[in-house]
């Protein structure tokens, strides 16, 4: 036994990547041993792959299971089949064969593949392969691989078939030698007191016997192919119709229908409607089961549905005056209404609908003919001189459509118009630029002579209503002018004035201080290179220049470093630290012994800091100089050669500072021996 996915023995390249099933079972008594054979002209391994290994088998054994699958070449060949040969082992008697095609592709052939049949006739279709397949006979599908059906008309037979990812059609045409066609086809449709006109076309041969029943008393031949049927109920014909071919029967139903008159009835029913009436319009009732085909079609020139417009009966709300006709439809039969229905729908006569102007200008309104109406009521308030006259003034700054409601012969209606505001024209502003923070830049606009008003805005003006102001903007400022024209129509532009980053430098000293008179410290404006750096110290010069300097402490007290910054743009910027300076420290002794144990043996100023001694003169008791010098070893505590007397003399000190400033120091020294 073969097991296939599709119920036959064969194989498809490329169809499935599962495998199919070869299924070999044996069945009675004994204990026969038996071998499996392949053969064919498959190659295996090349065109197929089976498993060979084992396939030895006895009787005893349930079932013996090997999977089987075609190998996709790509190459069209002729079929290729295997050959499963199972084999006695004792006697190397052949027992069994199976025989496996493998096909290239899927295929679908039917047979017969060509039908021609009298009308009437059993069909029988089978396809050529075993498989699953599907059938598509007009509208109807059947399934299997043969089928059978009644050839009543000339048509085309299709059958498909799929294994796994593959599918494949085929198709046969089925021919009518001969045939009948009615040109009503299987229905001839009247209406109650109508006649039926039925006329026949013969597929094939026309020359025959053509013999229609029942012959009753609403049948009236014309001619072989042509009859005329007057009757008030529905009947069936049949027309046997023979050939030197075919005797063929086929029949047509005369249908007969009936559709009383729909007269149409108004609710509410008034002479005269309102616009936005809501009216539903009733025909005659018809009871379905006499009437199981009828439709209806609702046709209006004005009017809102609220219903659907197919409905035996149909409501809407009105809108202007117009007719609503009605269609009803049973199959051959029709029946027409209609009714009229007047809408007081007075025209709202504006003298203006649409207009354009500028801002604020006035424009006047006219009700043309405000004699139909009365209440009437403009809307919006805001803008419009009066809401209750038929002649308001409208002056409205910005795009407007103001609504007047009235009512005529009790029906409110209802016009609008609709007052536009032109845009405001471009004004170009000059100039577009950037600038440092509080540099003072002129506005001005080559359309100033085009307005009677120029008005600006915008922060660190020097005017307001003038036609080009100065503006010094500290940091990226809009400014916006307003123009008006004699006319009332304006103008706007705008324009945004750029500033550089402002250099602002944030100075710091290392040390910050207090440090001594004449110390160096490292000064840091916290701002790059790519800046240009001057700086001072009280006021002074100093020689040096970028982000980072040294410079010396030089005065007491506080001491002023200031840097001025002007950026690559050529804004300007300023900072500055202060630095407590100390005096430098120095120390004059109150005595001294010259006596050579060079311990104290001289009296001079001992200097520790930043300064300089300019003269140091000493006096005695008579005011006489005794020393006057500036070296560094000071008073011997000799005069004129000799050692002068031991006891207190005055000096008096003259120090430089760093700054150049001088300072004099006075006191007492005792000369002791």
């Amino acid at each position: 036994m073969f097991d296939h996915q599709a119920d036959g023995a064969f194989l498809v390249e490329g169809c499935s990547e599962t495998s199919d099933t070869l299924v070999f079972a044996f069945s009675g008594s004994g204990d026969a041993a038996y071998r499996l054979e392949v053969a064919g002209s498959a190659t295996l391994g090349l065109d197929y792959e089976l498993d060979t290994s084992g396939l030895e088998f006895r009787t005893s054994d349930t079932a013996i299971k090997r999977p089987i699958i075609a190998i996709a070449d790509a190459i069209n060949e002729d079929r290729e089949t295997i050959i499963v040969n199972v084999v006695d082992v004792s006697s190397g008697r052949t027992v069994t064969s199976v025989s496996i095609p493998i096909l290239d592709a899927l295929e679908v052939v039917i047979e017969p593949d060509q039908v021609e049949v009298c009308q009437g006739e059993v069909v029988t279709l089978t396809t050529v392969i075993p498989g699953d397949y599907t059938w598509v006979i007009g509208n109807d599908t059947m399934m299997g691989e043969e089928i059978s059906f009644i050839a009543s008309d000339e048509m085309k037979v299709k059958v498909l078939s799929s294994l796994g990812s593959c599918e494949a059609e085929d198709e046969v045409m089925i021919n009518l030698r001969t045939g009948i066609t009615f040109n009503v086809g299987d229905t001839a449709y009247v209406c109650l007191g109508d006649p039926a006109t039925i006329t026949v076309d013969i597929i094939g041969n026309p020359n025959g016997d053509y013999v229609w029943t029942p012959m009753d008393s609403a049948l009236t031949i014309q001619a072989d192919q042509s009859i005329t049927v007057n009757t008030d109920v529905t009947r069936t014909y049949y027309l046997m119709f023979t050939n030197s071919e075919c005797e063929v029967l086929d029949s047509v139903v005369v249908r007969v229908d009936s559709l009383p008159d729909l007269p149409i009835t108004v609710i509410p029913d008034r002479e005269t409607y309102c616009p936005g009436e809501k009216v539903t319009l009733f025909s005659r009732y018809l009871y379905p089961p006499d009437f199981p085909d009828v439709t209806f079609k609702w046709e209006y020139d004005s009017g809102s549905p609220l219903s659907e417009d197919t409905l035996q009966n149909f409501t809407f709300t009105t809108q202007d005056t117009s007719y609503f006709r009605l269609t009803a439809t049973n199959n051959a039969c029709e029946v027409k209404d209609s009714v009229l229905l007047n809408v007081i729908n007075p025209p709202v006569e504006l003298s203006v609908t649409d207009t354009t102007v500028c801002p604020n200008q006035p424009v006047k309104v006219v009700l043309l003919n405000a004699e139909e109406f009365d209440e009437i009521m403009w809307s919006p308030e805001m803008g419009i001189s009066c809401t209750d006259c038929a002649d308001p003034t409208i002056r409205v700054s910005e795009t407007t459509t103001f609504t007047m409601q009235g009512k005529s012969m009790g029906c409110p209606a209802s016009g609008s118009v609709t007052v536009n505001i032109f845009p405001p024209e471009f004004i170009p502003i000059d100039p577009d630029t950037s600038v440092c923070p509080g540099e003072p830049v002129r506005l001005s606009t080559s359309d100033a002579g085009l307005y009677d008003e120029l008005e600006w805005s915008g922060e660190n003006l020097d005017c307001n209503k003038c036609d080009s102001p100065v503006a010094t903007p500290g940091s990226t400022t809009a400014y916006q002018v307003i123009g008006t024209k004699s006319d009332g129509c304006i103008g706007i532009g705008g324009v945004v004035v750029q500033t550089y980053p402002e250099p602002i430098p944030f100075v710091s000293a290392d040390p910050p201080g207090p440090v001594e008179i004449g110390t160096s410290i490292s000064l840091n404006s916290g701002l790059p290179e790519t800046n240009t750096f001057t700086w001072f110290v009280n006021g002074t010069m100093i020689d040096a220049s970028g982000a980072t300097i040294e410079a010396n402490v030089i005065s007491e007290d506080d001491n002023t470093f200031k840097v001025e910054v002007v950026s690559p743009q050529g804004c300007m910027g300023m900072g500055q630290v202060i630095v407590v300076g100390k005096p430098p420290k120095y120390e004059i002794p109150s005595a001294f012994t010259p006596n050579g144990d060079q311990l104290n043996d001289t009296f001079k100023v001992l200097i520790f800091g930043n300064i300089q001694l300019i003269d140091l003169k000493v006096f005695n008791r008579w005011g006489q100089i005794v020393y006057e010098g500036t070296d560094e070893n000071g008073w011997d505590g000799r005069h004129d050669g000799k050692a002068a007397p031991a006891e207190v003399y005055a000096y008096q000190a003259v120090l430089e500072l760093l700054d150049g400033s001088t300072k004099t120091v006075r006191g007492e020294v005792t000369l002791l021996r």
